[in-house]
């Protein structure tokens, strides 16, 4: 795990307030970090959760749906990758 990449995306504003209102946030992202995540973060206000991550990502994916599970909530993981490329005009 890079720690600089952890806090590069580290929301430390407004993490502390939303992460209360999701039931096992903090053994969610244990679990992610410990997966081999970049990065643990808040998509928004909520409820959605996201990872990133170089390799292990269905390791990852798997190991929070888990952490959730193991709290009694019914969750799903998504695999995307980055664009790279930026805006470009099509046509």
């Amino acid at each position: 795990m890079s720690k600089r990449c952890v806090y590069v995306t580290g929301d430390r504003l407004h993490e502390q307030y939303r992460a209360a209102l999701i039931p096992g946030f903090e053994d969610v992202k244990k679990a992610a970090l410990s997966a081999g995540a970049l990065s643990f973060n808040i998509s928004g206000s909520g409820p959605t959760v996201f990872s990133f991550a170089t390799d292990h990502e269905k390791q990852i994916g798997e190991a929070m749906v888990n952490a959730f599970s193991a709290r009694g909530i019914s969750s799903t993981y998504e695999v995307m990758t980055v664009e790279n490329e930026g805006a470009r005009v099509i046509g």
